[in-house]
This record gives structure tokens, sequence and C-alpha cells, in this order.
């Protein structure tokens, strides 16, 4: 039995008596050689069947093994028979049959679970004792989000996260856990992030609105914002005074009209 098959902090000396499963048998030229394992999870399997009835007679079927050697395992139970409980059949009376398999392998934790077809519930028995609110299930990832209340956020992980990694290998899910807190507060920033304007206009799906820049007014091209130029040789005085009629009689300069003399106070 090589290091890799054996159970953390075991330590075993000549003469002890163990139980072990075998793991492969090659034949060598000193003979045959048999390959012991006390970590792998048939392990427990072969236990169960010695120390529970219905597990050998095949009425309990345990589907799924999820194990850490020398420190915990799940198993998950179903029953073929109605009459049958299958957690109670492997706990056994006051828990004496757990309790052997137990001892067996130097005091590993061993959590029974009931086997279910909903994922959901199958996960909710398998993150046991935790107390779950509910499980948002992703089946094209498959994945479960699982909320609990935050006094059970820690018993639901478990020690160095060893409840929730056990179970996401006994379902075969991905499984992540949430406190109701972190949850809520995340549910309140989607509903500020998505809220609509004070408008009444919606909020871009970004959540951000664009800002548009303004609109400048055109600016005039010259010939409009300025006056035509004059034409050469006139001023603008010219330009802007009225031309005289057509027909009308020309009217002398002021120096071509003879000034008036004052009469002599005679006829003439």
């Amino acid at each position: 039995m090589p290091p890799s098959e054996q159970i953390p902090r075991e330590r075993y000396r000549q003469g002890d008596r163990i139980r072990a499963y075998i793991k492969d048998v090659t034949k060598t030229t000193r003979g045959p050689e048999i390959l012991l394992s006390r970590s792998d999870p048939r392990v427990i399997l072969k236990l169960f069947e010695q120390e529970v009835p219905e597990v050998y007679e095949g009425v309990v079927s345990i589907l799924s093994v999820a194990r850490e050697p020398g420190f915990r395992t799940k198993i998950a139970v179903k029953s073929k028979e109605r009459d049958v409980d299958p957690v109670g059949a492997c706990v056994g009376m006051k828990g004496s049959r757990v309790q052997s398999v137990v001892q067996e392998l130097r005091g590993e934790r061993i959590d029974i679970i009931a086997w279910d077809e909903d994922p959901a519930k199958f996960v909710c028995n398998a993150l046991q004792p935790a107390e779950i609110i509910r499980v948002l299930v992703n089946e094209s990832e498959k994945m479960m989000e699982v909320i609990v209340p935050e006094e059970q956020l820690l018993l639901a992980i478990g020690k160095r996260g060893q409840n929730v990694k056990l179970a996401s290998k006994l379902v075969g899910w991905r499984i992540e856990v949430r406190a109701e807190g972190q949850v809520e507060d995340a549910l309140k920033k989607a509903e500020e992030l998505f809220a609509p304007k004070e408008s009444g206009e919606d909020a871009p799906e970004g959540g951000v609105p664009e800002e548009t820049p303004e609109e400048t007014p055109p600016v005039p091209d010259q010939e409009e914002a300025t006056a035509e130029p004059d034409a050469p040789g006139t001023t603008g005085d010219e330009a802007g005074a009225p031309s005289p009629a057509e027909g009308s009689p020309d009217v002398p300069d002021a120096e071509e009209i003879p000034e008036e003399k004052p009469g002599d106070g005679s006829g003439a």
C-alpha cells in the first residue's frame, strides 16, 4: 500500500489488522503483487456492504460518494422499496452501523444523504445541516447558486470549504453559496442601475446615460453674415442713395443758380 493510497495521518505497524480495498493485482517476477487502498471512495462502499444488510442485499443503493480521506465523506443513498428508509438503514439503531464504519476509518466523518432526482432538492440535502432559503439553477452551465441565511453561511461552506466541495462532487454540479444579505444588496444595485429616469424615459441598457454633444448653431457663410461688396468706383453713401427717377428734369446744382440781387425800389 503506497503512501498515495493511505489515509493521511494514519500510521501502520507490523501486525496491525486493517481493512483495505484491493485496487489492482499485477504479476511480477517475484509473484503476484496486490495493490491495496484505504483512500479510494470504493472503500466506503465495501464497508457499508459489510455493516448494512440492506446495502449488501441491494435494497438500498449507494449512488454517489464524495470523499476527502481522513476528514469527511458524503454518500447519497436510495431505496428500491418505499417501506425502507435508506438513511435510517445506513445509520442503524442509535448510529451503530455508521459508527462502525467511522471507527474503521479512524474517526473520519460520514454524512449520509437521501438521493433525489431533482438537482435543487439534491443540493439542499447535500449541504445539510445548513438551512437553504432558495436555489437558482443554471442548467446550461450546470451551476447552482444557493442562498442561505447570513448566520448559516459558514456552516454551508464548511471548514476549509469541505462541505460545499463535497456537495459539488456528490451532485456533479458547480455550487456557489451566498448569504441572503449579499443577494439583497446585489438586487438593490441592479434596481438602481436599471431604474428609469425622473423624466419617465427608460434608462439605457448600460445603466449610464450617454452624453449627447450639444448642437452648435451653424456658422453662417461670409457672404450671408456681411453685406455684399459695393460696385467698383462707388462709395457706401452712393450705393445707399436713391437714384433719380428716369425722365425727371435735372436739378441744377446750387453753384449754377444765379443769386438774386435785391431790388433798388424801382419798378424796373
